[in-house]
């Protein structure tokens, strides 16, 4: 079990105070069950958690971010399932829920919807397999098996077993959960980054998620720094910090990948 002040004193020993960027992912919630206790708590913890930060580190390089699943695929080490979404305006439901409830600025949060991030990892995909067809020495990390003319596409890991990134069958793409979430931290970090360069030595994502989503937040977040991200930012040091959760966020363990 861990506090909202142990975890800031882990963060202590991992960057600098100065010239880093936090940005911390709290309230998640799925569209077909909308803002739920997971939701509210993480969101209540990763602002409280920003307001320790802000007695050591600038305050106006802490970020906020929600991350909000509209697809109903959910996953796990035995693979991921999909189920019906309803079609809700779930941006509304976080801003009326959490930005409003716990009186946030909203420039100062991005939310980001794992609809858009599948459409926008594939689409990066598709461009690194380019450079790669055309350039086989590049992303020598990347490679593919073929099973019944479907091509899976893989990430080498440093940390356990290969991460499935897509399957590929003629033009049709299937998106599995680690490239959702590798291209939502790595979407973070650019967008970030950008608004901040002149000044940015670190950027930490910090993301409070459940216990059932270890799997792909750890590969999610390989993926980002070991592909995604690779050449971009190459001057700034990178690190996520999933923090496993339970629902009331009475229990809670840090990771840390870079």
């Amino acid at each position: 079990m861990n506090t909202v002040q142990d975890i800031y004193n882990k963060i202590e020993t991992l960057v600098f105070p100065s010239s880093t960027i936090f940005i911390i992912q709290g309230g998640y919630f799925e569209s077909n069950t909308g803002i739920d206790n997971f939701s509210t708590y993480t969101f209540e913890t990763a602002i409280n958690l920003g307001k320790l930060i802000e007695k050591t580190f600038d305050q106006s390089n802490i970020f906020h971010s929600i991350l909000i699943n509209d697809l109903g695929q959910t996953c796990s080490t035995q693979g991921c399932s999909i189920d019906k979404t309803d079609n809700v305006d779930v941006k509304w439901l976080a801003t009326e829920n959490l930005f409003n409830r716990f009186n946030q600025e909203k420039d100062k949060i991005s939310i980001f919807t794992e609809k858009t991030l599948k459409n926008r990892g594939l689409r990066k995909m598709r461009k690194i397999i380019k450079k790669k067809e055309a350039q086989e020495e590049l992303y020598s990390s990347l490679y593919f098996s073929t099973e019944n003319q479907l091509d899976k596409w893989y990430l080498s890991s440093k940390y356990g077993s290969d991460i499935h990134l897509f399957s590929r069958i003629n033009d049709n793409y299937i998106a599995k959960c680690p490239l959702i979430m590798g291209t939502y931290y790595s979407d973070l970090f650019t967008q970030r980054y950008l608004e901040n360069q002149e000044h940015i030595k670190n950027m930490v994502i910090i993301d409070f998620c459940s216990f059932t989503d270890k799997d792909k937040v750890m590969k999610g977040a390989e993926v980002a720094l070991d592909l995604l991200n690779a050449d971009i930012t190459p001057k700034v040091r990178k690190i996520i910090i999933p923090i496993l959760c339970d629902t009331k966020c009475t229990n809670m363990i840090p990771l840390t990948i870079s």
